[in-house]
């Protein structure tokens, strides 16, 4: 038994070296390694018309005119930045270029909808975080050039469009009927964001 202990003290100073090893390993980084950036999903010509596949139809209809094109070729990239400034990371179109039948269709559309040119966006937003992100940030919603629908109207989602409202609102009233989500906020936001 004498021998054993005597082995087994011996040993015990390794086996605490091997250990510490083993941990310090498991907790150090790879030696190039660095934080993982996030990946945005950037929205493309197809996302955009199509909102995110659901209407493949609409990219041969005879509403998609090169000027549509072309205006959908200047917003993509705002809206892309807009949405990467305002960290969403993987946003989803609910709807983006319109034909004519489908603005007809659609309950409290405008009839000169910019959805109909190419120049507004619905982004899904359920349970309105990121509206709520992009009021507390109209500051980068400007830079972007891009004004927003205020979200008393639009419950679910969070409309973006690069064409200045008349009112030049940074956040404006797409209707006069009465709001479908009045308690979602005020309406109250500082009128530097605006433009005469």
């Amino acid at each position: 038994m004498g021998t054993f202990l005597k082995i087994f003290s011996q040993a015990i100073p390794a086996i605490i070296k091997l250990l510490n090893k083993k941990k310090t390993a498991e907790q150090a980084p790879l030696s190039n390694s660095k934080p993982e950036a996030p990946i945005y999903k950037q929205i493309s010509f197809e996302d955009y018309v199509t909102a995110m596949g659901r209407y493949p139809e609409r990219l041969n209809s005879a509403d998609l005119t090169d000027d549509v094109k072309k205006n959908i070729q200047t917003f993509l990239p705002v809206l892309n930045a807009l949405l990467k400034d305002l960290g969403v990371l993987n946003p989803d179109i609910v709807s983006g270029f319109r034909t004519r039948a489908v603005n007809s269709a659609t309950p409290n559309a405008a009839p000169k909808s910019n959805h109909l040119t190419g120049l507004a966006c619905d982004i899904a937003d359920k349970d309105a975080s990121i509206t709520k992100h992009a009021l507390l940030n109209l500051a980068i919603v400007k830079k972007h050039g891009c004004f927003l629908e205020d979200p008393r109207w639009t419950k679910g989602w969070l409309h973006i469009q690069i064409k200045k409202p008349l009112s030049g609102k940074r956040v404006f009233a797409p209707s006069t009927a009465a709001p479908t989500n009045p308690s979602i906020w005020d309406g109250i936001y500082p009128k530097e964001y605006d433009e005469n």
